[in-house]
Order: C-alpha cells, then structure tokens, then sequence
C-alpha cells in the first residue's frame, strides 16, 4: 500500500483523480473519508496537516502532502502504465508540460467555474452578474476542449492517432479533466449545452469507457436543463 488519501466523498472531483490514478497505476491506496468541517478539524488531523486542508495525503513512508495537483502528480509519479504505454506525466518534456497544463486548466477553468455557478445553492449570496461570468467562463473552456479534440492529432503531441488529450495514451491531464467535466455535466450542464460540443463528447466517451475508468463512475445523473439558481435550482436557460 502506497499510503492513505483523506477526503470528503470518493466521488469528489480531486479526490477522485488520485484513486484513478492509483487504479490505472494498480497501486494499493486507502481511502479516507474526511469532512472539511469534520474530522479535518481534529488535533490529530491538524498535527500532519497544520491547514486542516482536505484532500490530503500520508504516504506509507511517512510523507505528507496537501494540494490536491500535487497529490495527484506524486501517485502518477510511482509507475508506469502496466500496458507499457507509458507515464501519466508525459513520455518527454514536452508532454509533460502539457499535462501540467491541462491539470491547472481543469481546475482553474472546469471546476472553478463549475463550483461558482452552484455556490448559492448551497448558501452563499446569489448574484446574477457572476454567475453569468461564470456560465461566461464555464463555456469557455468547453469550448476550447472542443475545438482542441478537433485538431490534427500531432498538435496534441502525439506521433500518430490520438484521441487523448497529450500524447497516444491516456494521462493525468484526461483523468483531471475527466472528472471535473463530468462535475459540470452533473451538476450544471444540460442537454443543449452538451450537445453543442460533439468531439468533446466523443473524448469523453472515449475515457468514460475505458475499463478501469469506468469502474470508478458512478454517479451520471446528468442536468437536463443548464443550472441557474433561481430559489428553487434549476431551470431552462
């Protein structure tokens, strides 16, 4: 066992994208069900993590480690694909570069919008200007995952064929963005929005399906309409 991972759901987006990584790695990791406003509050929890944040990680020769990319890069660090396709971070530089870029847009742009659009829903002051901008923000990046599973297969930095986001095998860049898409889809991205971005649909049916992937889905209740709180939640757009 590599070592144990403190979060509040496995489901949750960046708590999910290490267990993945450990699954498709075939890495032991225990998970460790861990509330922000819970157990993360204890004194046992604060004297390995003195910002009480979660997700975080102890690793089984006494590393510690918060911030969830950095979590997530660590464990995708440990080995190698088992089909011998290669790494999670990228097969050279230039890949990996790639992968650290898709990682930050995946949550600068994916779950941050994503997250703010349904932020009143679960208490914080509704204001319709921004969640506009984030709707703004949120179709954005759609639309710019669309237009890039669009182009020639070389500019993704593979050699041949690819439907992936970096390289000709799956990386940490399509598990990020896979989980925190599917976030979007669950949570706030209806039927018309989803359909006006096919190649990014057949990407991510593509990942959906893969076999280990696919063992760690399991929520996909998707929104019929597009989220707009509203008192009472959803509405058409």
């Amino acid at each position: 066992m590599i070592g144990r991972l403190y979060g509040p759901s496995e489901d949750a987006s960046k708590t999910w994208r290490t267990l993945v990584v450990a699954r498709l790695l075939q890495l032991e990791i225990e998970f460790v069900k861990t509330s922000k406003t819970g157990e993360s509050k204890s004194d046992e929890y604060k004297a390995k993590f003195p910002m009480a944040k979660v997700p975080a990680f102890e690793g089984a020769d006494g590393l510690l480690l918060t911030e969830s990319r950095a979590i997530a890069r660590y464990v995708a660090s440990l080995g190698n694909l088992p089909d011998g396709s290669g790494s999670l971070l990228g097969d050279t530089p230039h890949k990996a570069a790639l992968v650290d870029q898709w990682l930050q847009f995946s949550d600068d742009e994916l779950f941050n919008n994503t997250t703010a659009i349904t932020a009143s829903k679960w208490g914080a002051p509704f204001d319709v200007r921004r969640e506009a901008f984030h709707w703004w923000g949120l179709r954005r990046a759609l639309t710019c995952l669309d237009g890039h599973m669009q182009k020639p297969h070389t500019e993704h930095g593979a050699n041949d064929a690819s439907n992936f986001l970096v390289g000709n095998h799956i990386t940490l860049a399509d598990v990020s963005v896979f989980g925190n898409v599917h976030m979007a889809f669950r949570d706030v991205a209806g039927k018309e929005t989803r359909d006006a971005f096919p190649s990014l649909m057949r990407w991510y049916d593509q990942i959906r399906n893969h076999p280990l992937v696919a063992q760690m889905v399991r929520d996909e209740s998707w929104q019929q309409y597009d989220y707009h709180f509203n008192v009472g939640g959803a509405k058409p757009s």
